[in-house]
């Protein structure tokens, strides 16, 4: 349940997936992929493409929160080659999702359900039986569910457990490059660090477009969700004190284009699986967006 990575057809096996969303279209933002990820994106096939579509990337700059100097420079990806045998790559999600599901629906066409909503499921020594809120009922011999840190199949299989929110909240948004400050476009990899606060840009589909995340502290969280409106002005208030063209860059984002969403994290299982249910991603170990590890 989900659209998880796991690497079953390059294997041989048979799989279905079943996913919530009416359609398979373009969301979400930047995504970091490291050489651990990317070494599992060559051996899916698909690495090289997504890397071309990313384009190159440059030595990241670690940058103070209040006056923009710098204070420390990452490795270029040419050095991450060196050191761990592959690249990495600022990617935006949505060619990440196509390179990915272009390769599945080549080994089967027809392998991928939408609106297909997990509800519920039953197992037993020769079968599962997945529920869906449709109506739908499927059987098979094993069920694998990779629908997020909030998982309602790890739910079903292991019981709930109550999601934290981490008091931290994080905005992103798309500009282009022709609304970036001038000073920020030179220096387009950067991450500015400040007391509770940290915000990183970087550019997506060879420098047309630029992505902006930005995590600060926020004692209390209630709404569900990872794609929040936001306002402007609430993301520029809580980061009033940074460096200004930074901020500046902040106050680019097109009114309408700003989201957010608070970080929620719960402890990985001890085991995976049970019986002949399954966990993968983070409905098996959650991640918060940092070290470039959360997708």
């Amino acid at each position: 349940m989900g659209g998880g990575i796991g690497g079953l057809q390059h294997f041989g096996h048979k799989v279905s997936v079943f996913e919530q969303s009416r359609e398979l279209r373009e969301i979400g933002a930047g995504v970091t992929i490291t050489p651990n990820a990317m070494h599992a994106l060559h051996f899916l096939g698909i690495g090289k493409r997504v890397a071309n579509e990313a384009g190159p990337t440059e030595a990241y700059l670690i940058r103070h929160f209040q006056t923009g100097d710098v204070i420390k420079v990452r490795a270029s990806g040419h050095d991450y080659v060196e050191r761990f045998g592959a690249d990495y790559h600022q990617v935006h999600r949505a060619d990440l999702h196509t390179a990915l599901a272009d390769v599945v629906h080549r080994n089967d066409p027809d392998c991928v359900f939408l609106e297909h909503c997990f509800d519920s499921l039953s197992q037993s020594s020769e079968q599962v039986v997945a529920t869906f809120t449709n109506g739908r009922t499927v059987e098979s011999d094993v069920l694998i569910g990779c629908d997020g840190a909030a998982s309602k199949v790890r739910a079903s299989v292991f019981g709930d457990e109550l999601v934290k929110y981490t008091g931290q909240v994080a905005f992103r948004a798309l500009l282009l490059m022709a609304n970036v400050p001038a000073s920020i476009k030179e220096r387009p990899f950067a991450m500015f660090v400040g007391i509770n606060r940290v915000l990183l840009h970087y550019p997506l589909r060879h420098r047309t477009i630029m992505n902006v995340l930005g995590v600060g502290r926020e004692p209390t969280w209630q709404e569900e969700g990872w794609r929040i409106p936001a306002e402007i002005e609430e993301f520029a208030g809580l980061y009033s004190d940074l460096y200004p063209p930074a901020l500046q860059l902040i106050r680019g984002i097109s009114p309408g284009s700003l989201f957010k969403w608070g970080l929620r994290d719960r402890e990985p299982l001890e085991q995976y699986s049970k019986g002949r249910g399954t966990m993968l991603g983070d409905a098996a170990h959650p991640m918060t967006p940092f070290l470039g590890q959360g997708a």
